[in-house]
């Protein structure tokens, strides 16, 4: 793959997305039909050809790659290539592309023709057919700059060569391919269980996809050439991540071969195009064949690349004439599920949900809008992560780029039914919902980012919670409590007001102390719990003590929240006339807690493929 590497968050990038999440018409396919359409063509006169870039079934499937992804035309001929939310673009001579946040990934470049010698783009696909010349001879590899792991290949024959293949034939080889990407989503989505996760604060954590896990290995036969005798398999698998000292992902492959000759030299060679084009595949490395005297062998070597391409790498294996005496075609399904999986939880408060990015042709968002909002206003707030990991059900909550492997996590400590959206697919239909319901007999507490599930009694319309509980919440929260049957201790130098006023009044059984003074006296109740006697004091009494320290907690709905303006959510401040359902947004920003995505890899440093 040439010198093109996975985007990066920045000005340029943001525009680019800014543009994919405006597309109002993106191409659907039906997996029984192509878009392409069927030309007969001869090779006495210039002929016309079309490729198609990316299809997309209604269920959100795209196909990550050019259909077909190889074509052999001849010089003097065009392609016009048809597609939505990518780009065609052809290196230089020099095999370089330009970086994804310039101005030129994003715009036409080098004219109506194409010799190999300049760089030439389509820039962004938005429906308009892109039309290439090509006048001169060659084997072309060239990428979707949005999406680097999609690729493809024009091979260009003298002019007069005979076709291998008319435009009817090339539409049915391209349905085939879109469908076997197809599938191979499908199959993927298909094997999708929801994962759950029992904590020990008596909440579950659910493991939810932003897109479906695309296979990263692919098995291959290989087959004899010219009566050579020589035929083997091979596998190609995921070796090693992206880094910050290396933006591609390493794949390892390791070959056995069967047929050789002992004694004899062998070499081992990944080629663009298609077999004996002598065309390297950049970044990838054999070492040397070692060949048993029983004419076995085994080779081994690597490709650094985005992602695996689709149909357009094969493997070759030579004898020591520069004869192609073996070949297999790399035929990797290369796709992504634009939609999240699932689209529905149904969840209790206090439960966390965590989304993986799973796919590695894309890169996704989370992104919970606040009320009122139909979309975000201002495409500066696609890429930064917003709102923290407590949501409550009010404020912009966002993920910010997740680019394969990275997680972004929430807890939801409300009641109620929460709409969110990828805001790169929304349009595509990347929409998610999750149902928060309270579980009875059980509330869920939250101070600052501790969220703690209770077991709760309610009596004549007074709900109690157990002290020991309440005290596990605030030692995650860093504050210090202590009881010893009758006396609550609570220690902290910055968790309460300094206009605390003593509640210290009454004779229940129960003494809260906050920094050695008493607060209250309060009524407690005993009840069994796990077979043992715990103490339980009523949830009213603990709030009045709580706004006497200078808190504002709130009951509502079975949950408990000491620190309800620590979990608003943040609403950024925006131009009136700036929302793009047509309502102003009043500069309220509610306490700011910027939340951040974690990564396998450094998360904003990669940016993934999007559309």
């Amino acid at each position: 793959m040439r010198n093109i590497k996975w985007l990066q968050a920045g000005a340029a990038g943001v525009a680019t997305l800014a543009l994919l999440a405006t597309v109002s018409s993106p191409v659907f396919a039906d997996t029984g039909s192509t878009v392409s359409s069927s030309t007969s063509s001869t090779a006495s006169t210039a002929t016309h050809w079309t490729v198609n870039a990316g299809p997309m079934t209604k269920s959100g499937v795209m196909a990550m790659s050019f259909f077909p992804n190889v074509i052999t035309i001849d010089a003097g001929d065009s392609i016009t290539f048809e597609g939505v939310g990518h780009t065609v673009s052809f290196p230089g001579i020099n095999g370089t592309l330009p970086s994804a946040l310039s101005p030129q990934a994003q715009l036409p470049a080098g004219g109506s023709t194409y010799n190999g010698s300049t760089f030439t783009s389509s820039g962004l696909l938005m429906g308009k057919p892109y039309t290439l010349t090509f006048t001169k001879p060659g084997v072309y590899p060239y990428y979707c700059l949005l999406h680097p792991g999609m690729m493809g290949v024009v091979i260009v024959n003298p002019a007069g060569t005979p076709y291998p293949l008319t435009q009817a034939q090339y539409n049915a080889q391209a349905q085939a391919e879109e469908q076997a990407d197809f599938n191979s989503a499908n199959q993927s989505i298909a094997a999708f269980k929801l994962k759950t996760q029992k904590n020990a604060n008596g909440t579950t954590t659910y493991f939810a996809q932003t897109d479906a896990k695309e296979s990263q290995s692919y098995a291959m036969n290989l087959s004899s050439v010219n009566n050579s005798g020589v035929k083997g398999s091979a596998l190609i698998a995921f070796a090693q991540p992206p880094s910050q000292s290396n933006s591609y992902i390493t794949y390892g492959i390791s070959v056995k071969l069967a047929g050789l000759k002992p004694g004899h030299t062998y070499t081992a060679m990944l080629c663009e195009g298609k077999s004996g084009s002598g065309v390297m595949v950049p970044h990838s490395k054999f070492a040397t064949v070692i060949v048993n005297s029983d004419g076995t062998g085994t080779v081994t070597g690597s490709v650094e690349a985005s992602g695996l391409p689709q149909g357009v790498w094969n493997l070759d294996i030579y004898n020591s004439s520069k004869q192609v005496v073996a070949t297999g075609l790399i035929n990797h399904p290369s796709w992504a599920y634009e939609r999240f999986l699932p689209d529905t939880l149904n969840i209790h408060t206090g439960d966390t949900v965590i989304w993986t990015q799973t796919g590695v042709n894309e890169v996704h968002t989370v992104t919970f809008l606040p009320k009122g909002w139909s979309d975000i206003p201002n495409e500066s707030l696609m890429p930064p992560p917003y709102g923290g990991h407590i949501y409550a059900g009010t404020g912009y909550f966002n993920s910010g780029f997740l680019v394969p492997g990275a997680t972004y996590e929430l807890t939801f400590i409300k009641s109620g039914s929460f709409a969110y959206r990828c805001l790169l697919h929304d349009v595509m239909g990347m929409l998610g919902t999750v149902n928060v319901t309270s579980q009875p007999n059980v509330v869920t507490a939250a101070w600052n980012n501790s969220v703690e599930n209770m077991p709760s009694k309610t009596i004549d319309g007074s709900t109690y919670v157990p002290i020991w509980y309440l005290m596990q919440l605030l030692k995650s929260a860093g504050i210090q409590t202590s009881w010893n049957g009758s006396n609550w201790n609570i220690t902290s130098d910055t968790a309460f007001g300094s206009n605390s006023v003593s509640q210290a009044s009454g004779n229940g059984n129960v003494h809260l102390y906050v920094n050695n003074h008493m607060m209250s006296s309060m009524e407690g109740k005993v009840w069994k719990n796990y077979g043992q006697g715990t103490m339980y004091i009523q949830v009213d009494d603990l709030l009045n003590v709580m706004k006497a320290m200078g808190m504002n907690p709130t009951f509502i709905g079975g949950t408990l929240d000491f620190t309800p303006s620590a979990h608003a959510g943040y609403i950024p401040s925006v131009p009136s006339g700036q929302l793009s359902n047509g309502s102003s947004a009043a500069s309220t920003s509610s306490t700011s807690s910027t939340g951040t995505s974690s990564s396998s890899s450094n998360t904003m440093s990669h940016m993934g493929s999007m559309n």
